[in-house]
């Protein structure tokens, strides 16, 4: 599963001239013993350990099934390292998007993570949730913030949407201008189902090398 993990990982990536291997074919895929991680990979011991056993100059992808505490797969910029529930392992769609994560991407709902959208259907959202402006959907004029807001990318379509949804999934919100929104499903870093996301914009592209060329 790891394996065919890494072969969609460079299936999604492949667009961008990016090849994911293991850097030690006789090393790469270690195995620890550690309750906390196993236990509720979330908690401060858990990502403590994870933080102080990675491999320097790697992307480091931990996989466990944190049994206690069924926290989703995550990336941690804190660690700057990804942890994947062990039944997650053969899904290239949520690989491609913590590694999106570890490559400086926010979600395409960047600011609606802690929010019921729900509460706004058919309706207008407010002008800022969370403290943060709420991105409209207009791309020029008076009525765009799409640079300032969301996920700052002016080329993925204002999204709300923070939970796992299907490829057709409308309840008829509006942005704070009264525009119906109308978020792309194909986009990974969103929380389309899996079988409607397989791409990233140009603009998440490049901000993708541009991290890459950051890093050491």
């Amino acid at each position: 599963n790891v394996l065919q993990m890494i072969c969609d990982l460079n299936e999604d990536y492949a667009t961008q001239d990016i090849h994911f291997y293991l850097r030690d074919v006789t090393n790469s895929i270690r195995f620890a013993n550690n309750n906390n991680v196993y236990n509720d990979a979330s908690s401060f011991a858990a990502q403590s350990y994870m933080i102080s056993n990675k491999s320097s100059n790697c992307m480091n992808i931990y996989i466990s099934q944190s049994v206690n505490n069924q926290v989703a797969s995550y990336y941690t910029s804190f660690g700057d390292f990804i942890f994947m529930l062990n039944q997650m392992t053969a899904d290239g769609a949520t690989a491609a998007h913590e590694a999106g994560h570890f490559f400086s991407l926010p979600h395409t709902f960047n600011g609606w993570e802690n929010v019921v959208h729900t509460q706004y259907a058919n309706s207008n959202v407010p002008t800022s949730v969370g403290g943060a402006s709420t991105e409209r959907t207009a791309r020029s004029g008076s009525c765009s913030n799409c640079a300032s807001a969301g996920d700052g990318f002016c080329d993925t379509p204002a999204d709300y949407y923070a939970d796992r949804i299907g490829c057709s999934y409308d309840i008829g919100m509006k942005d704070a201008c009264g525009i119906a929104i109308a978020p792309e499903n194909s986009l990974l870093m969103s929380y389309y189902a899996d079988n409607c996301v397989d791409s990233f914009s140009p603009q998440q592209q490049n901000a993708v090398a541009a991290d890459i060329i950051s890093r050491n």
